[in-house]
Order: structure tokens, then C-alpha cells, then sequence
């Protein structure tokens, strides 16, 4: 079983991010109990730690799940797909690195190189009889 995730390293600076927010919070809120600062700033570090919060969640819901025959495709919003081996249709690399897994002419992910595991998942599909073009 193999699985693709989004490197922890992303997944930290959403979390370190919501964590500075949060000590700017309780700094702007000192400030604005004493009057020298506006109400404005403390409404807008609470927000940003609500946005970094929950894209940290979401990085790390997403994981492509390799079994022995099929993918199972847990994406950031929405609900999980399974695809066999058999329904893939194509997988086109793009200068980018990234690949992108077609299935009845339809796109159904895109995996970028920068993603764990990515290597050997392609090594994977080359295994399986699956041709990267």
C-alpha cells in the first residue's frame, strides 16, 4: 500500500501561521482593552487564524491511497473516489512535473511532483502497464 500525501513542510507553515496569528490576536487584544489600538486589527487576526486553520485541515485531509487494485482519492473538499487500475485511461505528464489520471475522457486527479510519494507512485503505474505520456 502506498500513500501520496502533501509534504509536511506545507502543512507546518499553515500551522505555525495560525499559531502566530494567534499571539498577534492576544496582542492587539491587550492593546485594545487599554484604547491604543482598533477593534479592527483583533477582528482580522481571529480571521486569519480561522483561514489558516482550516486550509492546514484541508492539506491534510487530501492522500491518494494506492492498493493493490485500485486508488482510492480522498481530495481537500469532497467526498472519496475509487478508481481501478483497469478505468484509467491515460495519465499525461506536463512540463510541470504534474500528472494528471483521466479515466472515461474525464480528469479525475492531478498529482503535482511536489506531493510525497510521487515518485514511486509513478514508478508504480509504470509496474502496472500504465504508460505516462
Amino acid at each position: 500500500m502506498l500513500t501520496l500525501t502533501l509534504p509536511n513542510l506545507l502543512i507546518f507553515i499553515f500551522c505555525a501561521s495560525a499559531i502566530l496569528c494567534i499571539g498577534l490576536t492576544f496582542y492587539f487584544l491587550y492593546k485594545y482593552r487599554y484604547g491604543e489600538e482598533d477593534k479592527s486589527l483583533v477582528i482580522f487576526c481571529f480571521s486569519l487564524i480561522l483561514f489558516f486553520s482550516i486550509i492546514a485541515q484541508l492539506c491534510n485531509r487530501w492522500k491518494i491511497i494506492v492498493k493493490m487494485e485500485y486508488i482510492e482519492i480522498i481530495p481537500m473538499i469532497g467526498k472519496k473516489k475509487q478508481i481501478t487500475f483497469n478505468l484509467i485511461e491515460k495519465v499525461v505528464k506536463k512540463p510541470s512535473g504534474t500528472i494528471g489520471i483521466f479515466s472515461e475522457n474525464k480528469k479525475i486527479i492531478n498529482i503535482d511532483p511536489y506531493s510525497v510519494g510521487y515518485e514511486e507512485f509513478c514508478k508504480l503505474l509504470e509496474d502496472k502497464g500504465i504508460k505516462i505520456e
